[in-house]
């Protein structure tokens, strides 16, 4: 190996640049989601982290005990963008949101687990990420409506 080759992978490439741009730095201070701007933002920050777990768990390089741990770092995110979204949501008491909120959580626990076991189990793990997807899309269906395009709004009625 000399200076113009590397041993480091495209996966670890990746991974070393969200560590740079800051998409790998979970944050010590809970968030707070009080309006719907905020709600907004901490949806937008969680969906960042879900496509760096997607982006993650499909590679040859899952096995790897960085690269899970990185996905931790991910859901850590993700679980505390939607803990502070379920708090805006009980608040402006959205039966609805709570329990898909509820959902969320529940499937970001069991990806969770499955990220910690000490013998990675890849396909567990796409499994899991994909009821996360799941538990995202359905909330998406029920409490939104609009396009990238027109911008993302709460279906009228839904908080108020």
């Amino acid at each position: 190996m000399n200076a113009t080759t590397s041993s480091v992978g495209p996966v670890s490439r990746f991974v070393a640049l969200m560590a740079v741009l800051g998409f790998v730095q979970a944050s010590a201070v809970e968030p707070k989601v009080a309006t719907v701007d905020e709600f907004r933002t901490a949806m937008k920050d969680a969906g960042e982290a879900f496509a760096v777990i997607t982006m993650m768990t499909p590679t040859p390089a899952y096995l790897l005990n960085s690269v899970r741990g990185d996905e931790l770092t991910q859901v850590a995110i993700v679980r505390s963008q939607m803990a502070a979204s379920r708090t805006f949501l009980s608040a402006k008491r959205s039966a609805d949101g709570v329990r898909l909120s509820d959902e969320m959580l529940d499937a970001l626990d069991d990806l969770d687990a499955i990220l910690r076991k000490s013998e990675p189990d890849q396909a567990a793990a796409i499994d899991a990420v994909e009821e996360v997807d799941k538990a995202c899309a359905a909330c998406h269906r029920s409490m939104r409506e609009g396009n990238e395009r027109t911008g993302y709004r709460f279906r009228p009625g839904i908080v108020g």
